[in-house]
């Protein structure tokens, strides 16, 4: 009951901002974003402490969570102060460092889960094996994810070598995630599809960036939600699902 409560105030924060940001960006957009990624990290604290005591496997989450949550708020800036094209530049980057820094915090989180899955021969590996296991998938999304950029004419220009980097620490979390999954379908399975909502999210968001749909308003709804719904299945699973 309390997580379907969490997931409506999460819904209702998002639609509000929403609203206002496809009118206009302004302070009040940011406020209602600010808040409803505040609501998850508030979320993820409940779901951390419900025992009484924070695990210490749940902390890597609540970091994802804080810098996610810094890197909603630069973004948004960027949007609001694009007519100065360097203050805007200067935000973006700010908003890929915060993320990457999330990105790189969950990936430390799926470790936490793999180490409490309950697949024993794979929790029988040396750590040195996962990051093995998962480098040439990884790899694999990262460059299929920059030719399709490159296939659709977005031109990255002298951002390429800051989302080429982006891209592979994203690459690599959606790949934890989904090896979760194969590992444990039935326990993992929407954690999995919380990372790809994520990942999605980001593709649209390249398109708003470097293509010509940075005003296109379905696109910036359908940019959040992916984002939100993500970020909402990897606090219920994530972090719920550590004891």
């Amino acid at each position: 009951m309390d997580i379907i409560l969490f997931v409506i105030g999460v819904a209702c924060f998002v639609a509000s901002f929403l609203i206002f940001r496809t009118q206009k960006p302004s302070p009040l957009s940011l406020l209602l974003k600010f808040l409803s990624s505040v609501l998850i990290i508030v979320c993820g604290l409940l779901l951390a402490f419900r025992g009484g005591k924070l695990s210490h496997y749940s902390m890597p989450m609540l970091v994802g969570m804080l810098f996610g949550t810094i890197g909603d708020v630069v973004l948004d800036l960027k949007v609001m102060y694009k007519k100065d094209v360097e203050d805007s530049n200067m935000y973006m980057y700010m908003g890929f460092v915060a993320f990457a820094i999330c990105h790189v915090a969950y990936s430390f989180g799926m470790e936490s889960l793999f180490a409490l899955s309950d697949v024993a021969w794979f929790c029988a590996l040396p750590l040195w094996s996962w990051y093995l296991i998962l480098i040439a998938p990884t790899l694999v999304m990262t460059v299929g994810t920059l030719m399709m950029l490159k296939m659709q004419h977005i031109d990255l220009g002298k951002h390429k070598p800051i989302v080429t980097g982006y891209c592979f620490v994203l690459s690599y979390m959606v790949m934890s995630g989904i090896l979760l999954c194969i590992l444990d379908f039935s326990t993992y399975w929407m954690l999995g599809v919380g990372f790809i909502a994520f990942a999605l999210s980001d593709v649209v968001l390249s398109y708003q960036y470097f293509g010509d749909k940075g005003d296109n308003k379905f696109f910036t709804v359908i940019n959040h939600v992916l984002y939100y719904i993500g970020q909402i299945l990897i606090v219920i699973v994530g972090i719920g699902l550590i004891k």
